[in-house]
Order: structure tokens, then sequence, then C-alpha cells
């Protein structure tokens, strides 16, 4: 589980930046095939614009990081996970599949 700082609306441009340094932590999990979830609160009440932004943000960083073909699990505990899922289904079914949940508080380390 990689959490990622994502309460505030000034965080959602820091997105990419952010799971860059996260994931860089658990390369040698991904090189070895085991599959790295993303956690974050999210935001309380976001905007359509918004929801698609973030997904635009993740749907990128995650293909340039994990590479096409691994399944995308994030983690909300805001209550945004449908939204925030098919925003990126739709960028990204080609690619991987996603499994995005909500209502979760988790940290960086936990394992489920």
């Amino acid at each position: 589980m990689v959490k990622l700082p994502l309460e505030r609306e000034e965080e959602i441009e820091k997105l990419p930046e952010n799971m860059h340094r996260a994931l860089l932590l658990y390369k040698e999990e991904q090189e070895k095939d085991r599959q790295v979830a993303l956690a974050m609160k999210g935001l309380k009440c976001p905007t359509f614009a918004q929801v698609q932004r973030i997904a635009e943000l993740i749907a990128g960083q995650y293909v340039r990081e994990c590479g096409m073909g691994r399944h995308l699990i994030l983690v909300l505990e805001e209550d945004i996970g449908k939204a925030i899922g098919q925003a990126l289904h739709h960028r990204l079914k080609e690619k991987c599949s996603v499994i995005c949940i909500d209502g979760i508080s988790c940290g960086s380390g936990d394992f489920y």
C-alpha cells in the first residue's frame, strides 16, 4: 500500500510527482511482480472536472511507472471511489484493469 496526499484541491496537480516518489520505494516489489495499491484520502466533494483531472493524472503516471497489463488498485477514504474508478477505467480500459474502492482508511506499508 502506497499512501498519497490528496485532501486539498492544490494537491491534485502534484499527484504525478507524489506517485513517482512513492512508487520508487516499491520498485523492487513491482519487479518481483507483486501488486502495489495506491491509497489516498481524496477530496470531500470533488467537482466533475476535478474527478476527471485526478483520473487523467493517475492514469498517465501509473502507465509510465508500472507499464501496461498490471492492475491499478486505488483505495480511497472519501466516498468517491465509483466516480474516480469509472473515470480511470475510461482512460485505461485497453491498458490495465482498475479496482477502485472507497470507505477504507489505510497508510503506506499496510497490507490487506
